[in-house]
């Protein structure tokens, strides 16, 4: 099977629709903003059965902390002011600085 690109998926048969028409999935969802959308979090929320959904999230070393520069192992990465991590000159991203705050 070719690997699908995340901006090239079929608007029908993709393996979101695969996934989702499974019995007995567990979904994670990561509520940011940044992964999916609010349509996309609120389709997966409606289509499961209360209880299903989980929330999670992937923030980093840099969770709660201010934007700029941090390491991470033997990498460093940027927090910006849109709360998102990346390695710095980047545009993808690494996690997040989201916290409970």
């Amino acid at each position: 099977m070719e690997k699908e690109h995340p901006k090239m998926l079929h608007s029908h048969d993709n393996v979101m629709q695969r996934l989702q028409a499974r019995n007995g999935l567990v979904v994670f969802l990561i509520t940011d903003g940044n992964q999916l959308s609010p349509a996309v979090l609120k389709n997966f929320f409606r289509a499961n059965p209360a209880g299903i959904p989980l929330f999670t999230t992937d923030c980093m070393t840099a969770a709660g902390a201010p934007p700029g520069r941090y390491r991470l192992t033997n990498t460093v990465v940027e927090a910006g002011l849109d709360r998102i991590v990346r390695k710095p000159g980047e545009t993808c991203y690494v996690g997040s600085s989201l916290s409970h705050r």
